[in-house]
């Protein structure tokens, strides 16, 4: 006949409690991770990307002011060929100033706290101000892009619509003991978007996303 004394039915009690404890952290782990983390890395994403989209266009915008640029200065007719292009060397400077710009913008703020609400992702709109936050790490992973794209098109009887923008890419990273991910920022800024009257150019060159020259 088995007996158990007082001391291992304690035992055995505390054994139970554990394991129940450890079951319903184990569901609510896996739950959070199965509905309610893409809720939160989502809602993270869009806060990671107005972040950089905000810090982008005022690191253009400071770069251009410094360099005392405007939209015209882009752009280089040549009367005699009758071609229109890009200023190649005066928007690659750009893009090498807005790249290491950014590099040290982004360095400068070392990694930041992103807090979301944990009612925004469970859809309970009264822990929404009250409620406790989940947080993530934001760390810059000293990942950006600047390139930029040229447009050519008719738009109208003798006249020429040419675009020129920037597209700048900033790669980052939110982090959470739970959950990890890379967040990419693409961000395009028109530099140069007008109308050329008169006869149009019977060549010009267009610069396509792989940053090969399409002569037309």
């Amino acid at each position: 006949m088995l007996i158990i004394n007082k001391k291992t039915k304690k035992n055995l009690k505390n054994m139970l409690i554990m394991f129940v404890f450890i079951l319903f952290s184990v569901i609510i782990l896996s739950g959070i991770n199965k509905r309610i983390m893409p809720v939160l890395i989502e809602t993270s994403c869009l806060e990671v990307k107005s972040f950089a989209d905000k810090t982008i266009d005022n690191v253009v915008r400071q770069s251009i002011a410094e360099l005392g640029l405007e939209s015209s200065d882009f752009i280089s007719v040549h009367n005699e060929t009758k071609t229109v292009s890009a200023d190649t060397v005066l928007v690659n400077n750009l893009c090498s100033i807005v790249d290491s710009k950014l590099d040290e913008t982004f360095s400068k703020q070392g990694k930041k706290k992103i807090a979301i609400p944990l009612g925004v992702a469970c859809g309970v709109d009264i822990l929404s101000n009250t409620g406790p936050d989940v947080s993530f790490t934001l760390v810059y992973k000293d990942d950006t892009s600047v390139d930029y794209e040229t447009s050519f098109t008719a738009a109208g009887i003798n006249q020429t619509n040419y675009k020129v923008w920037l597209t700048v890419e900033v790669t980052m990273r939110l982090v959470n003991p739970l959950k990890s991910t890379d967040v990419t920022a693409t961000r395009k800024i028109m530099l140069i978007d007008t109308i050329i009257k008169g006869v149009v150019p019977q060549t010009y060159f267009q610069i396509d996303g792989n940053g090969s020259v399409i002569s037309q």
